[in-house]
């Protein structure tokens, strides 16, 4: 069985020490724990405790994406949704981008407390990677842009954070699969049932929600490539580089 190692449980707890510390900077705890969270999400299989987790419970995390029905908070809340799916997790949104003096997109993810404590690091990490990659991508492509008009701008914005979604939920999907089959070759299946297991139990959950399907996003392919490979290039889902900056659960995205 892959075991994890005492480096890595010893850097997870100075990451998560540093993350709770007072004297330390905003932007000092925020990036602490989104690294803490990137390194507890790929080893969140192999490093599964098999009892804790039968005794887990399924619950609600809340976030909120900032901005009105010309933002990208839509297509934000689709790209993490994608991620979540990814893994084993259930992620829903209410639509309040109508809402008079404080227009949102409010993400709801369902899962096991043990993952959503390195998702929703994730999912913040997410939200701010595409927009900051929207915006190199608007800048090096600016005379596209400048040309098009609000509807295909739209377009071009959602197909980039889309495409970018996809790919970190590849990686975590990757990784997944990769723990899971490392597990059961070392004939240890019973990580990989509790896994799987978990991933059904999240399922049947969420049929009970009754949830509808929101309206289409309308998205540009090209942007939607460019974005997925911007996505793959961040690391986030796979690696534990290229975390930084301050994201909070209150994300403002245009």
């Amino acid at each position: 069985m892959l075991i994890v190692s005492d480096k890595m449980r010893k850097q997870v707890r100075q990451l998560l020490a540093l993350a709770a510390d007072p004297g330390a900077s905003a932007s000092e705890r925020e990036v602490a724990l989104k690294r803490a969270s990137i390194l507890m999400a790929r080893h969140s299989i192999t490093s599964l405790d098999v009892e804790a987790a039968e005794r887990e419970r399924i619950e609600v995390r809340v976030f909120v994406l900032r901005g009105g029905r010309s933002t990208a908070s839509r297509a934000t809340h689709t790209a993490i949704e994608r991620v979540a799916d990814a893994a084993g997790l259930c992620a829903y949104f209410m639509d309040r981008r109508g809402l008079r003096g404080n227009p949102h997109v409010q993400v709801n993810v369902a899962g096991f407390g043990s993952d959503l404590d390195w998702f929703m690091p994730l999912a913040s990490a997410l939200a701010s990677y595409t927009a900051a990659g929207w915006v190199a991508w608007r800048r090096a492509n600016s005379e596209l842009y400048r040309r098009s008009d609000a509807s295909h701008r739209r377009q071009l914005r959602d197909g980039f954070i889309l495409g970018f979604g996809f790919a970190v939920a590849d990686a975590v999907r990757e990784s997944r699969a990769t723990a899971l089959a490392q597990d059961s070759a070392d004939d240890a299946p019973s990580r990989a049932v509790v896994v799987r297991s978990r991933e059904a139990q999240v399922a049947e959950w969420a049929e009970h929600l009754g949830l509808a399907y929101g309206a289409p996003i309308t998205f540009n392919d090209d942007t939607r490539r460019a974005g997925y490979t911007a996505g793959r290039a961040s690391g986030l889902g796979a690696r534990t580089t290229n975390v930084a900056g301050v994201v909070s659960p209150q994300i403002t995205v245009r």
